[in-house]
């Protein structure tokens, strides 16, 4: 494993377990929190769901998605679809973004993403913005 890659993933991982402790000691705070790890466009809208008028109607700020691991994906080992409650496949978290989040989710870490916004945009990387969360 790359230097770079395992020291992001014990920061991570360090920031997760302090959230997890300091939660634990703040009874009044609701169950199910999260760290947001970082904020992207969901790439390949264009191929999917995302595309058709319809589904980008249904979707609002904050909604929850889903994440889900294609490590067979032939064109990226460290692929990440991103899926709607019902399965609707939305599209991808870009190929730049997704090394760490690949590595959590492979690692027994759930992750989810929240919706930041939403567009009707015709350039595909402007139509829907997530932020990818870790879940205590």
């Amino acid at each position: 494993m790359q230097r770079r890659r395992f020291l992001s993933l014990t920061s991570i991982a360090a920031l997760f377990l302090s959230h997890r402790t300091a939660r634990s000691q703040a009874p009044s705070q609701q169950a199910g929190s999260f760290v947001v790890l970082k904020k992207v466009p969901i790439a390949g809208t264009q191929y999917y769901e995302a595309m058709n008028p319809t589904t980008l109607s249904e979707i609002r700020m904050h909604d929850v998605l889903f994440l889900k691991r294609e490590p067979t994906n032939k064109y990226d080992g460290d692929a990440i679809e991103i899926c709607m409650r019902d399965g609707r496949k939305l599209g991808y978290i870009p190929r730049t973004d997704n090394d760490t989040p690949a590595r959590l989710l492979d690692s027994g870490f759930k992750l989810r993403a929240h919706v930041a916004s939403v567009s009707q945009s015709p350039d595909p990387w402007e139509r829907i913005q997530i932020q990818i969360v870790l879940v205590s």
